[in-house]
């Protein structure tokens, strides 16, 4: 009698799905592992996770995040999101977020332009201060992080100001 479980491949996809947004590997790399330990072969999913970098996991947490927003049908005013920045002790944090109000957003695409170069300016920075400024920041410390990693969050937050639906 066969007792292991036969997943179809939307179930497949579906739970494989959300075991990336959990932060694990796919169904099939943790049935590899069980697998592996059988074999007196140590490779489980922590010892990857272990060597994945702040980087990696960086990117992929706002990667899924994007799929998330994009398979939702993008965002909508008071919506809670969320953007992973990396602290100073090089670690990766995420950083919750709320989509503004309409009213709200017609700040955050402001231009300022160049007077030597005439070209238009955008400042990431501003941005993510309106953000703090207007509560949609909460628990966000700008000290915890390096202005890099702030201008990319100014970066992203710009972005989905300006398309909610990230197409």
């Amino acid at each position: 009698m066969d007792l292991e479980r036969k997943y179809t491949e939307a179930e497949k996809e579906a739970i494989n799905m959300s075991r990336e947004m959990a932060g694990l590997g796919p169904l099939e790399q943790e049935e590899k592992a069980v697998e592996t330990v059988n074999d007196t072969e140590l490779e489980s999913v922590e010892a990857q996770m272990v060597a994945e970098t702040a980087e990696d996991i960086k990117q992929r947490r706002n990667k899924n995040e994007r799929r998330r927003i994009k398979q939702q049908g993008g965002l909508r005013p008071k919506q809670i999101f969320k953007h992973t920045l990396i602290d100073w002790d090089g670690k990766a944090k995420d950083v919750v977020c709320t989509y503004p109000t309409t009213r709200q957003a017609s700040k955050y695409s402001k231009m300022d332009f160049d007077p030597v170069t005439g070209k238009g300016v955008l400042d990431f920075g501003d941005i993510v201060d309106c953000f703090y400024n207007d509560d949609l920041l909460p628990r966000f410390d700008f000290e915890d992080f390096p202005s890099s990693e702030i201008i990319g969050l100014g970066v992203f937050l710009s972005e989905v100001v300006r398309n909610p639906f990230l197409k």
